[in-house]
């Protein structure tokens, strides 16, 4: 399995197992029955901090509705799943937290990432190296998927995406 954009052998040792999250899904090579199939994941955004009940923000509660969720698409005959962004909301120790529960995802996994992975990754590799890119395409037979880092041109730009669009 291949990287959607190499990353340097510093940013690869700085990251860890957070670096899978820069992986191109590993995809059988055709949808299994001519029909294309995916699941969506959006927003599990945990972090091990309280609630925000007013702004309704339940961080802590996504360590038991991420593995529910996952148990219900590993029923399904997807091809992929997309985790759509922001798998943590802060806190760099927050993904050795929640990456191990895609370990039970059956399915080959895309992950896009968020505004709040991308502040919480350049934190960790503070100025030192560069937030590695977040944009890359894939394909299965008769079908391309691209996937982009919208907030390198937004109102909200996170600066080290870099002038690099």
């Amino acid at each position: 399995m291949g990287y959607a954009h190499a990353l340097t052998a510093a940013q690869h040792q700085r990251l860890g197992d957070v670096a899978e999250l820069y992986q191109l899904p590993d995809l059988r090579a055709a949808p299994l029955d001519g029909t294309l199939r995916f699941g969506l994941l959006a927003d599990p955004q945990y972090a091990d901090v309280e609630a925000d009940v007013p702004a309704n923000l339940y961080y802590r509660h996504a360590l038991h509705k991420l593995p529910q969720a996952i148990t219900a698409l590993n029923q399904q005959p997807l091809d992929f799943v997309v985790t759509l962004g922001d798998l943590v909301d802060r806190h760099w120790a927050s993904y050795a937290t929640l990456l191990p529960l895609y370990d039970r995802l059956l399915h080959p996994h895309a992950v896009v990432l968020g505004n709040h992975d991308a502040q919480t990754i350049a934190h960790h590799l503070d100025d030192a190296l560069p937030l590695p890119k977040s944009y890359y395409a894939f394909q299965l037979p008769g079908w391309r998927f691209i996937v982009y880092d919208g907030n390198d041109i937004s109102l909200y730009c996170n600066q080290h995406n870099g002038d690099d669009r």
